[in-house]
């Protein structure tokens, strides 16, 4: 979606929201009690396994009155209802004036058009480099770049074009996230440097020959596809599978069969190391725009003290709003995990998941929520060590409503049979548009926190988790018991 439109949308969502702000607060004393059994039966109803908990909570908005609750202080798997705490956090505590910066700088003297130096591209964590706001573009941002050192009047570098990600520490990704789905976008590697949600796109292309064409976005060398895809008649879905077996290496295999009534299919797997991945795409990019650096690419680390040293040539600039607008509409995992290590980075002391989960910990404190029992092991929920209350997620929930810019805050979520990961859920007319919610799922996990705008006027916030569970039907139906 391109960056206007995306703003355009959440300002639509904030005036959807707006209309609500002042709504009486209904009492729900005449019908309490039935609600109560109603809501209690549909947790009831839940299909648990033998360890099986489900936890949750209902809160007015306004007076903080408890409507419903059931193990609503004990700590579960939240799955990507973490993703609450890390983007609630970083819509605080860096607030929405805060810019995801990426700079490009330039060490030496320029010489009839030879810069006889170096180019550092230095990352803060931005996760935003891709096509999603570009039109699909994903190099745009690099050419942008290209285009700047290219103004300069530099056509070649003697040096090399140096990358420093060291912004961000430690593990590129949990311990505790599934060994067996590296290749998977969800599992993608967080970096200071990122760059197509740190993905590669293999996009096939049915053909009249044996073969499909296979064409790489971006298109690097850094990334190799060995193995064929054939070309078949028919209209069949795509049966193909595009991998990458070894965990520290960017070559991938790919076999399967795409037909030519459906000829086109995007497939995505992940690279390693995102930095040395953004770093090996610029250099390409550089030297298809006219720029040609002599010593490759190579890694550098520099502190702010040590970039006095360099001359600033150009800098982009993401904005929070959207970048919290991706990570809570789409539940995209690497969005989450830079931020929860950026808010490490600015107020943790560092930006690692050490970093995150002191900062992140700090700022519940602060906030008034108990953190007993609570673990904080990523910023996304990917990993099953991560444990929350139903409680914990609806009071957060509540006291970022009900700050002076909560509804932009609201306005990330998901909202029922109309945008993100509930687009096709919470479709009936009590809940549609009515309900701003962060969905969840991992193994056995399923969850569901955020906002429900009643039909009556009044405004609730709720939160359910359900562990060791094999359907996530009842977190649905327990909003729509709500909603009724």
């Amino acid at each position: 979606m391109p960056k206007r439109a995306l703003l355009v949308a959440i300002a639509t969502l904030v005036a959807l929201i707006s209309l609500n702000a002042f709504a009486p607060q209904a009492s729900v004393e005449a019908s309490g009690k039935s609600l109560k059994d109603r809501l209690s039966a549909t947790i009831a109803s839940s299909q648990l396994g033998k360890k099986g908990v489900a936890g949750a909570v209902v809160y007015e908005l306004k007076s903080g009155k408890v409507v419903f609750s059931q193990n609503a202080s004990k700590a579960l798997a939240p799955a990507s209802n973490m993703k609450v705490v890390t983007s609630a956090a970083a819509f605080c505590e860096l607030g929405l004036d805060f810019e995801l910066q990426t700079k490009l700088f330039r060490k030496g003297s320029i010489n009839e058009g030879v810069l006889k130096g170096d180019l550092l591209i230095k990352g803060y964590g931005d996760p935003n480099i891709s096509g999603r706001f570009n039109d699909g573009d994903v190099t745009q941002v690099l050419r942008h770049f290209a285009k700047v050192v290219k103004a300069h009047g530099i056509s070649q570098v003697s040096g090399k074009l140096y990358f420093d990600a060291s912004y961000f520490s430690g593990e590129a990704v949990h311990a505790d996230w599934p060994s067996n789905q590296f290749n998977k976008w969800y599992c993608a590697e967080a970096s200071a440097l990122s760059l197509n949600d740190n993905c590669i796109t293999v996009r096939i292309e049915a053909s009249n020959g044996k073969h499909a064409k296979l064409t790489k976005i971006p298109d690097t060398n850094y990334v190799s596809i060995n193995g064929t895809i054939d070309s078949k008649a028919g209209r069949r879905d795509p049966k193909v599978a595009v991998v990458r077996p070894i965990a520290n290496s960017n070559e991938l295999k790919v076999w399967g069969d795409i037909y030519t009534g459906k000829p086109l299919f995007d497939a995505e797997c992940t690279i390693h190391d995102p930095a040395n991945f953004f770093a090996q795409t610029m250099i390409e990019v550089l030297y298809n725009q006219g720029v040609e650096v002599e010593g490759g690419v190579a890694p550098l680390a520099q502190t702010e003290e040590q970039l006095k040293q360099w001359t600033l040539t150009s800098v982009f600039k993401s904005g929070m709003a959207s970048t919290l607008f991706v990570c809570n509409q789409n539940s995209q995992n690497l969005y989450a995990e830079n931020l929860f290590r950026i808010v490490g980075a600015e107020k943790g002391g560092e930006g690692s998941l050490a970093g995150g989960r002191k900062a992140v910990l700090a700022f519940l404190k602060r906030e008034g929520i108990s953190t007993d029992g609570l673990k904080l092991e990523d910023g996304s929920g990917l990993a099953h060590s991560n444990r929350l209350s139903a409680e914990a997620l609806a009071k957060l929930l509540r006291k970022v409503a009900l700050k002076e810019n909560g509804d932009l805050f609201k306005a990330t979520l998901p909202v029922a049979g109309q945008s993100g990961t509930l687009k096709t859920r919470l479709r009936g007319a009590s809940t549609k548009g009515r309900v701003f919610a962060k969905t969840g799922y991992i193994s056995g996990v399923y969850s569901l926190s955020g906002f429900l705008d009643h039909k009556d006027g009044s405004r609730y916030v709720f939160a359910v988790i359900l562990n060791d569970a094999v359907s996530r039907s009842p977190v649905d139906r327990f909003v729509e018991v709500l909603a009724d």
